[in-house]
């Protein structure tokens, strides 16, 4: 990974998507708990829509068959302008009914993104290091996840929702 630069600039994108991951996974507990007093019915509910929402993208997707790397960045760069437009949503949602539509494009965004990226490291990764180099991004990934769900967790009480979406869509 460190001998190639656009595989550790990847990974270092695939790290801050696991780390975005963590954040919004915090945050909807938060929204569902807090903002709607919803149990894990609520919770359950966000992660449906938000599950649909990946659907949407994945169909969304498919209509592009060979994608140049071009292509690619675009579409990494506004599946992430998504993500931040609904974190941005979120801050200020009214109800959860409107929570529940804004899983819709945070989930297209989300599959897209990882989508674009995986695509990309598909093509810069040579065959006979593929399989140490996603076992790297993969473990990478799952540590940034793991801490910045433990990070998360501390911070959700001193944040407002408002604050939590907003600082999360400026980050992304």
């Amino acid at each position: 990974i460190r001998r190639r630069s656009v595989v550790r600039r990847l990974v270092a994108v695939a790290v801050a998507i696991s780390a975005v991951e963590a954040w919004f996974y915090v945050g909807l507990t938060k929204l569902a708990s807090a903002q709607f007093h919803m149990d894990i019915l609520g919770f359950g509910g966000l992660l449906t829509a938000l599950g649909a929402g990946l659907v949407a993208g994945i169909l969304f997707t498919r209509r592009h068959r060979e994608p140049t790397p071009a292509r690619l960045f675009q579409s990494l760069a506004e599946a992430l302008a998504l993500i931040a437009a609904s974190g941005l949503a979120l801050a200020a949602v009214p109800s959860f009914a409107w929570a529940l539509a804004v899983m819709i494009p945070l989930g297209m965004g989300t599959v897209i993104c990882l989508t674009a990226s995986d695509t990309l490291f598909q093509r810069v990764v040579p065959d006979r290091l593929r399989g140490r180099v996603f076992a790297a991004r993969g473990l990478l990934g799952s540590v940034a996840f793991a801490g910045c769900v433990a990070v998360a967790g501390w911070a959700a009480p001193h944040l407002t929702l408002a604050q939590w979406f907003i600082g999360v869509a400026v980050v992304v």
